[in-house]
């Protein structure tokens, strides 16, 4: 298990189900609720810091132009704690059309305590932001 202290954090993103920490020695370290790993290594002369500005930037960006993912994935974290987050995302996405299955998984075999209402509205959040993500593509006419 990787410490940050020894890496020397520059700061972290707080993704849907994982954060990133980043280091003043280009490690990468992640989180999903179970420690501290490495995750990825910079290459060779790439500013340890530029980099990290610029991912918290692309995914300041992500959030701001699409606003259906920044509703849910708030939603989620309100939901959610964050050892929890990497299962619920697993059998949300797997299901988000079948609230009552997703909240069945989750309380009866992930051991997660949650309200339907909650399952329901996260569902929800989660299939408008598939569709947000979705490109547009035009359907030829047929005359």
């Amino acid at each position: 298990m990787a410490t940050l202290y020894k890496h020397g954090e520059l700061g972290q993103i707080e993704r849907v189900a994982y954060k990133a920490a980043y280091c003043l020695d280009g490690k990468i370290l992640r989180n999903q609720g179970d420690g501290w790993k490495l995750w990825k290594a910079l290459k060779p002369g790439i500013d340890a810091r530029e980099h990290f500005e610029k991912a918290k930037a692309n995914y300041a960006a992500k959030l701001a132009e699409k606003p259906a993912f920044a509703e849910w994935r708030k939603l989620f974290h309100d939901t959610f704690s964050f050892t929890n987050r990497y299962m619920a995302l697993t059998v949300i996405s797997s299901m988000p059309q079948d609230p009552d299955g997703v909240w069945s998984e989750l309380n009866d075999y992930c051991r997660i305590s949650c309200g339907i209402d909650e399952v329901v509205a996260v569902c929800r959040a989660y299939e408008a932001a598939e569709l947000e993500s979705k490109p547009v593509t035009s359907q030829p006419v047929n005359a």
